[in-house]
């Protein structure tokens, strides 16, 4: 029964916590940046606590913007939708490299998840699942 359920949709958000620049007279020449210290949380609008403006990626040089409304429980966030059936396995995987190598998972995340769709043939439904 299993390999006739399928993935139909997949979606990535992702929320950065926002720099601040280390007024700390002691620490601000080896650390220039601080985080601000607050909780970032997912599927919710996190107000200046969290980054928005866009950032490029180093390794593709792409563009990442701040979707606000979208993504995780409509809660902002930059959003990456992949539509399952017309991506190999491959080319997600090597999606998910550039994700790494442009700075998705470095220090200034601050939440990831991960939403998709997904049908069970088996019950003839379509389910609406997701991780972070």
């Amino acid at each position: 029964m299993a390999g006739y359920n399928k993935i139909l949709l997949l979606r990535f958000t992702l929320k950065r916590y926002r720099f601040l620049w280390n007024d700390n007279e002691i620490f601000k020449g080896a650390f220039p940046w601080r985080f601000r210290a607050k909780d970032v949380f997912a599927g919710v609008d996190n107000g200046e606590n969290e980054a928005k403006a866009d950032f490029t990626g180093p390794q593709t040089g792409r563009v990442y913007k701040y979707q606000p409304g979208d993504g995780y429980a409509q809660g902002g966030g930059y959003v990456l939708v992949f539509d399952v059936a017309k991506v190999t396995e491959d080319e997600l995987r090597r999606q998910l490299s550039e994700l790494y190598f442009d700075g998705w998972f470095d220090l200034q995340m601050a939440t990831f998840s991960v939403d998709f769709l997904l049908f069970l043939r088996g019950v003839g439904q379509i389910f609406f699942c997701f991780c972070f």
